[in-house]
């Protein structure tokens, strides 16, 4: 099932097992604004008011077992082949999408601990076209971005 979210500008494409259902009408009366519970929580609503539906699936507890079988097998290799994947999820008793889901998070959490910096992404810092760093940058950092803005100021400036 693939449903999409057309804004004035993109379009964004949600597919797979987390897709969520929308939203149903509400039939209580507190939804009609009647006397019901008066301020209570809507269903499909968390209590907090930040409205993810109560249908969604909670998240998974992998065993022990599993999660060393997983962490064995990112050590080999940190992707996974299709069949590689069919045949853990056969072996462990897990969906596909867990054990994706699983080595997808695994990587991103390496990569957000190792602290080093793709040499592209500090190059589209440097231009003011990416910065999603969620750490201060080093002066070295901001050195070379510095050294980078110049260089691009200059090279904007000469004749063709």
């Amino acid at each position: 099932m693939t449903s999409a979210l057309i804004s004035s500008h993109c379009v964004l494409h949600f597919a797979g097992p987390r897709a969520r259902k929308p939203k149903k009408p509400s039939t209580s009366s507190s939804a009609a604004g009647g006397g019901g519970g008066g301020g209570g929580v809507e269903k499909g609503e968390a209590a907090d008011g930040g409205g993810v539906p109560e249908d969604k699936r909670p998240r998974t507890a992998f065993s022990g077992t599993q999660l060393a079988r997983l962490k064995h097998e990112f050590n080999e290799n940190r992707y996974l082949t299709e069949k590689r994947r069919q045949q853990l999820s056969g072996e462990l008793g897990l969906n596909e999408a867990q054990i994706k889901i699983w080595f997808q998070n695994k990587r991103a959490k390496l990569k957000k601990s190792s602290g080093t910096k793709n040499p592209l992404a500090l190059q589209l810092m440097a231009q003011g076209l990416y910065n999603h760093s969620t750490i201060p940058l080093t002066r070295e950092e901001e050195e070379l971005q510095e050294l980078q803005e110049a260089a691009s100021a200059a090279a904007s400036k000469e004749p063709c």
